[in-house]
């Protein structure tokens, strides 16, 4: 429920652009995720031209203190100030992928006024351990994980959802991407579009549900780059729509791959 004050009153908030759109000829839409209002649409007006003392302020993955002017449909930023930059993210490609690909995701699951607390804290968390030098991939796979549990999509990942049998270090297991679950062997006949899971991948799913902070993770780029490329057809499936921004996450697709982490292995490895 909103508890936003009435329109065209101020009031202040903590918040994370998570994206920024052109509007007219000088303003912009800001997409922000604050603490006690959930998602806020807000417009910066005059923001795009050269002499604006709030340009500099108002660029994805900065979280500014805001005071806005309630609007019916878009609120209006009337000054700004830094709280966190998270500045070196932009001299990092893999964190600042990942940093977008964690606001693009939470702009597509959160609702508008609704208050995202415990969200809102581990964005925050996850871009510190960014900028701190976490390893991206891991602190993304963090994150999914942990925003899926967070909008009510729990998945326990030490069972079969076929046959509901706890999974043992040597059992065979599958991931269906789209329907977002886990399969042993014996259910995975039928399933199509299942993907084999490493048993290193499958530990990592179980240790990462279970932290409340990211951990670095023992698995090789490609590896990882499976399992992301798992949850962003389950996520996409979820919320119905497109993730875009995973795309700069993989390396090129090779000709006649299927999906951009398709690489090509020995026989029997990764086939049932």
């Amino acid at each position: 429920m909103s508890n936003l004050p009435p329109q065209r009153h101020r009031f202040d908030v903590a918040a994370l652009q998570l994206k920024q759109y052109p509007y007219g000829e000088g303003d912009q839409i800001l997409l922000l995720l604050t603490r006690e209002h959930g998602l806020l649409r807000a417009i910066a007006k005059g923001t795009r031209k050269p002499r604006s003392k709030l340009a500099g302020l108002l660029a994805p993955l900065r979280c500014n203190q805001l005071t806005l002017v309630c609007g019916r449909n878009l609120h209006r930023v009337e000054q700004a100030s830094s709280l966190q930059s998270f500045s070196s993210l932009q001299n990092d490609y893999d964190a600042l992928m990942a940093g977008l690909v964690m606001g693009e995701v939470t702009a597509a699951f959160c609702q508008e006024e609704d208050p995202q607390p415990a969200l809102f804290d581990a964005f925050c968390l996850g871009l510190l351990q960014l900028q701190s030098g976490f390893a991206p991939r891991a602190l993304l796979l963090w994150f999914l994980l942990y925003l899926l549990e967070n909008q009510g999509f729990y998945q326990d990942w030490r069972y079969c959802a076929g046959c509901e049998r706890q999974l043992q270090a040597k059992d065979r297991v599958f991931l269906l991407g789209s329907a977002g679950v886990l399969l042993c062997q014996p259910c995975k006949p039928g399933a199509e579009g299942a993907r084999y899971l490493y048993p290193e991948q499958l530990l990592a799913l179980q240790q990462l549900q279970q932290a409340p902070e990211p951990l670095p993770l023992d698995l090789d780029e490609r590896r990882c780059n499976g399992l992301l490329w798992f949850l962003q057809q389950h996520l996409e499936q979820l919320s119905g729509k497109s993730l875009k921004s995973f795309a700069f996450l993989y390396p090129l697709p090779e000709a006649g791959s299927a999906s951009p982490v398709a690489t090509p292995v020995k026989q029997g490895v990764n086939t049932p």
